[in-house]
């Protein structure tokens, strides 16, 4: 009986084999602080490439060959800004359209900070975080991950973008980036 059954599943069986598995989305980062974020957030599902890698500058990078077919072909491109990888913004404005550009420092609830001239990140005197929460400011600083807060809403941002892209492992990304804002809480 047992013999007949697993004869009669065994169709079905190499069917469901043979459907392929959902592809992670393919992403693109520019930059090693962004690239840990995206690459935790993604945990479990797949790995983004990164652009700028070793002591290479994201104030003067070049693309490769290689980087030009990784770009086209990918579903997401996350960056930090023109501002702070200034080779971005021609890689955003020329991608083919199924390429969803995110600037990370667009995302909701980020605030951009002064730049500051000495070594302290300290609040200002009277306790609060004074920023800019538009991009058309000169003085910011680049650096938006380094500030917990912000590190949370690109996180948020992340997530949304890689969830619309991939919707089947939308709970493995929610997942991910809570536990990823719990770290940069603690």
């Amino acid at each position: 009986m047992l013999r007949r059954a697993i004869k009669a599943m065994a169709p079905l069986m190499l069917l469901a084999w043979a459907q392929p598995a959902s592809a992670a989305p393919r992403v693109v980062v520019t930059i090693k602080p962004l690239h840990g974020l995206v690459a935790e957030v993604m945990a479990g599902v797949g790995s983004p490439r990164m652009l700028v890698k070793g002591a290479a500058s994201p104030h003067v990078y070049a693309l490769k060959p290689s980087d030009i077919g990784e770009l086209n072909a990918a579903d997401i491109f996350f960056r930090a800004s023109s501002a702070t990888e200034p080779f971005s913004s021609k890689i955003a404005e020329s991608l083919p359209p199924h390429v969803e550009v995110v600037t990370l420092q667009e995302a909701p609830g980020v605030v951009l900070l002064e730049r500051r001239a000495g070594a302290g990140f300290e609040p200002h005197a009277d306790g609060r975080r004074h920023g800019h929460g538009s991009a058309k400011t000169t003085a910011f600083d680049g650096h938006i991950w380094l500030d917990p807060d912000n590190a949370k809403a690109m996180v948020d941002r992340i997530e949304h973008a890689l969830s619309a892209k991939d919707p089947a492992n939308a709970g493995i990304f929610q997942a991910n980036a809570a536990a990823l804002r719990h770290k940069l809480d603690a």
